[in-house]
């Protein structure tokens, strides 16, 4: 029953052309995809729509290019939002010519009308109520109708049917969520960027004003803004407004199938800022498509579609979408591309649309005992089954020596203020730190678990051993992002031995939960590493030396971790 083939009458938003001339509109952007995804799997697909529309099946011209052109052909929608009206000149050819083709197209079962901007398509399905009516991808929050709808996400689909169907039994076997779907054509695998990219309608709704507010905060990386819309920027930063906008931020304004392509693939990371519960945010996944990261809200369809600390973060506050800026080299560009290619391509999404409309076909036919229908020669149900990126997160030394050398450069000045005879660095890796110590005369040396043959100041220790044969031997001990990294039940004995090895003071951080990082086993909150450490030694947190640690430092050069997590201890 699943190989069973379809016939879809697919319904364009009548005031675009579907073409990608109109990719910027996401609607348009799904008929055109889902014609291609559904005819290459020998579905029959009928477009109705502008006699210039481009689509891989037969086009169906339903409203002259006469009314168009009168209602829409003025229409700046590069450097404006989309306007159309309901009621006009062409929704209603639109509309009459679709319920006349249809007629004259129609054969039998397992047809299917396919509106895909909400009403529009209302009076051509009422016209044939003997084909099944969908609405085949709802990101809109108004105007639903259809008997089968289909949600771009969970987070609107639970939405759609209210806080009153958490304790109701009403829910609707003949409704579902399919995500939005890409064909991996249009991006190109990323080569790497120096830039943060916005990339969709420009305005507050979107929150391109907090990355403007992001590219003051980090005044030392360059953003790019890009979409419809672009008189938002002009009209609230510059000469004569009460802000001006950043210099490293640069508008680039409209963007076609190609320069997205190019944006996305040069970029370092993109900003998904959405202000509402977003449907879906498309962007995110054609961001991580180009194997570029994602920074998001954390709410909406984000909480499906970006894995925080894989294929980018997501945040609730300005501070964690600095921190996020600051640590997206953590995020593996693999990951991206092969989640979003696993769950959001049109050969992954395609399975989920024939389970979908082989049960509304059953459903149309037999309103009553369609849904109980037997399929014994199905032999997996593995269309909701989400494809994980299983590439684990790998050590950058080249990127680790680039992050740690300025820090270490700076955490060593304090440290030769607090004039110590000895200072050791507890696990230590490479030794960057111990080699920014004694470039300043300071005597340091450093402790590891893996052998350092490279470097005569680097000894092999393990931290969780229950006997350590040393005590009070350094006046600082540093020991910055390692307990993350050890089993939990060793957390005691490792905190014990720091407590026996330091004479004075502990610079200490580690890994909080959600971080992101290579290796994370045992992260917890700043204020439980800090309890822990006052519970099982003698040192006490000192909240002024640790205020003058972070103030002595240059926080647009130093990693967030450093910047979240450490903390000064002293030994009374």
């Amino acid at each position: 029953m699943l190989n069973q083939k379809f016939t879809f009458h697919c319904l364009g938003v009548p005031h675009t052309i579907t073409s990608q001339d109109y990719c910027a509109c996401a609607y348009t952007a799904k008929v055109l995809k889902f014609i291609k995804m559904t005819t290459a799997r020998g579905h029959k697909c009928y477009h109705y729509g502008h006699p210039d529309s481009e689509v891989d099946s037969e086009n169906v011209p339903v409203v002259s290019r006469e009314t168009f052109d009168a209602d829409y052909g003025s229409n700046d929608t590069k450097n404006k939002f989309f306007q159309f009206d309901l009621s006009d000149a062409t929704y209603k050819e639109h509309q009459q010519g679709a319920i006349k083709a249809i007629a004259e197209r129609k054969k039998g079962p397992n047809e299917f009308i396919l509106s895909f901007f909400s009403v529009a398509g209302q009076p051509v399905c009422q016209a044939h109520p003997e084909l099944a009516p969908v609405e085949p991808g709802i990101g809109y929050s108004r105007g639903h109708f259809a008997t089968y709808k289909i949600f771009e996400s969970y987070s609107l689909y639970h939405q759609y049917y209210g806080l009153e169907n958490s304790s109701n039994a009403r829910m609707e076997w003949h409704t579902g969520v399919i995500p939005n779907y890409f064909d991996t054509e249009d991006f190109t695998y990323r080569s790497g960027g120096d830039y943060f990219l916005f990339l969709g309608r420009i305005y507050e709704g979107k929150g391109v004003h907090l990355v403007i507010q992001l590219a003051e905060a980090l005044p030392n990386q360059r953003f790019l803004i890009a979409g419809q819309n672009r008189c938002y920027i002009d009209d609230n930063y510059g000469p004569g407004k009460a802000q001006a906008l950043p210099p490293n931020v640069e508008v680039v304004g409209f963007a076609n199938r190609e320069k997205r392509r190019e944006l996305y693939r040069d970029a370092k990371g993109v900003f998904c800022l959405s202000q509402y519960l977003e449907p879906f945010g498309g962007v995110a996944v054609e961001s991580m498509l180009s194997g570029t990261p994602v920074i998001s809200t954390d709410w909406g369809a984000f909480t499906e579609t970006v894995l925080h600390g894989h294929t980018g973060y997501r945040a609730r506050s300005f501070e964690q979408l600095i921190w996020a800026a600051r640590n997206i080299d953590r995020i593996d560009p693999r990951n991206c591309r092969e989640w979003a290619k696993g769950n959001y391509s049109l050969d992954a999404i395609a399975p989920r649309y024939e389970e979908f409309f082989t049960l509304a076909s059953r459903m149309h036919a037999k309103p009553s005992g369609g849904w109980y229908e037997r399929d014994d020669s199905r032999a997996e149900l593995d269309h909701l089954t989400l494809n994980f990126p299983h590439h684990p997160e790998r050590q950058n030394f080249e990127w680790m020596a680039e992050e740690e050398k300025p820090l270490a450069e700076q955490v060593a000045a304090w440290i030769r203020e607090q004039s110590p005879s000895r200072v050791l660095d507890i696990g230590c890796g490479p030794g960057h730190f111990v080699d920014a110590m004694r470039a300043l005369d300071i005597y340091a040396c450093g402790y590891d678990i893996d052998a350092r043959k490279d470097h005569c100041h680097v000894f092999q220790r393990d931290l969780t051993e229950s006997h350590m044969p040393f005590s009070g031997v350094a006046d600082i001990v540093i020991c910055l992002e390692v307990l993350e990294h050890i089993d939990k039940a060793d957390t005691v004995t490792a905190l014990r031995n720091l407590g026996r090895m330091t004479k004075n003071l502990l610079v200490f951080s580690a890994a909080q939960p959600g971080q992101g990082g290579v290796g994370h086993i045992n992260c917890r909150p700043r204020a439980n590493w800090r309890h822990d450490i006052e519970e099982y030694t003698e040192l006490r947190h000192d909240a002024k030396l640790t205020k003058d640690l972070l103030e002595s430092v240059d926080h647009e050069t130093v990693p967030g971790w450093f910047l979240n997590n450490v903390m000064v201890f002293r030994k009374p």
